[in-house]
C-alpha cells in the first residue's frame, strides 16, 4: 500500500498493516469484485471526494454560515493538493474525513436540536472514522463524553429521551471497532498491537519490528520547527511545484473568514 521512500520498501508490508483497523479497506475491497482487479477503486475514491464536498456544505449551514462563503470554502478545500491528491491514491484518509465531517454534522444538529436520530448517527459515523484510523479513537471518546454529559446532566424530557440512541449509539460505534480488536486476538496478538500500550502489568498492545522502525526513522526530528512548517505547506504545494502559491490565497480567505466571523450572531 505505502511504498513512498527506500526504508518503507524493506518493511514487511504485512507486518506493517495487518494489525491495523482495516475500515477503509472494506470500501475499496468492494471495487475490486467486478473485474477481479483494481479497475474501479479510484471511483470509490472519487465518490468520497464527492461526498466530502457535500459533508462540507452540510457543516457550514449547520453552523450558520452564509451559503457564498460555505460554497467558496467548500470549493477551496476539495481542490487543495493535499486533498484531491488522494482521489485515485487508494488511502483511508478520504473515507475517515466523511466519517468525521458526518459525526460533525450530526452531533452539531443532535446538540442544538435535540433530537435522537441525529445523536444515533452522530455516534456511528464517528464509529465507522474509528474503524478507519486509531487516532480517531481519542476523538470518539471524547465526543462520547460530550454527549452523555449534555444528555445525562440536564434536564427536560427531551434529553431523557436521548438516553437510549446514546446508548444504542455508542454500541454502534463499539461495534465498528470490535472486529479489528478480535482479529488481533485470533492472531495471538493484544487487541491494541501493533501500538505499545501497557496497563500496570497487563499487555493491551506490542509494537512490532516494524511499528519501531517506521516510529523511530532519521528523517523525522520530533520538534523540529522548519520540518512542521515544511509540513503545512506542503498541504498547500502543488505537485513537482517548488512555490506553495495556493497558500497566499488561503491567508486572504483567513483574514476575511475571521472577519464575517465575528459578525455571525451563532457565535
Amino acid at each position: 500500500i505505502t511504498f513512498g521512500a527506500s526504508f518503507m520498501a524493506q518493511l514487511p508490508l504485512l507486518v506493517k498493516t495487518a494489525m491495523l483497523p482495516g475500515g477503509s479497506e472494506i470500501f475499496h475491497a468492494w471495487a475490486l469484485l467486478p473485474f477481479h482487479s483494481d479497475l474501479l477503486m479510484g471511483f470509490v475514491d472519487f465518490a468520497c471526494w464527492l461526498a466530502f464536498g457535500f459533508f462540507l456544505l452540510q457543516f457550514c449551514r449547520e453552523i450558520a454560515a452564509p451559503p457564498g462563503a460555505g460554497l467558496l470554502g467548500t470549493v477551496y478545500l476539495l481542490f487543495l493538493p493535499a486533498v484531491r491528491m488522494q482521489v485515485g491514491s487508494g488511502y483511508g484518509e478520504m473515507p475517515l474525513m466523511c466519517g468525521v465531517m458526518g459525526g460533525l454534522i450530526f452531533g452539531l444538529r443532535a446538540l442544538r436540536r435535540k433530537e435522537a436520530g441525529s445523536l444515533l448517527l452522530c455516534l456511528m459515523a464517528f464509529g465507522v472514522a474509528a474503524g478507519i484510523k486509531t487516532h480517531i479513537w481519542p476523538a470518539l471518546a471524547w465526543v462520547g463524553f460530550v454527549l452523555a454529559i449534555f444528555v445525562f446532566t440536564r434536564r427536560g424530557e427531551d434529553l431523557r429521551a436521548l438516553r437510549p440512541a446514546l446508548l444504542l449509539g455508542i454500541l454502534f460505534a463499539g461495534l465498528a471497532l470490535l472486529p479489528w480488536l478480535a482479529l488481533n486476538l485470533r492472531a495471538g496478538h493484544p487487541p491494541l498491537s501493533p501500538f505499545p500500550v501497557r496497563l500496570g502489568g497487563l499487555v493491551l498492545g506490542e509494537p512490532t519490528p516494524t511499528y519501531t522502525i517506521y516510529h523511530h526513522r532519521e528523517d523525522i526530528e520530533y520538534g523540529n520547527l522548519a520540518m512542521e512548517w515544511a509540513a503545512v505547506r506542503d498541504l498547500f504545494q502543488a505537485p513537482f511545484s517548488t512555490w506553495p502559491h495556493i497558500g497566499v490565497l488561503t491567508l486572504l480567505l483567513a483574514v476575511w473568514g475571521c472577519l464575517r466571523l465575528a459578525r455571525w450572531r451563532t457565535f
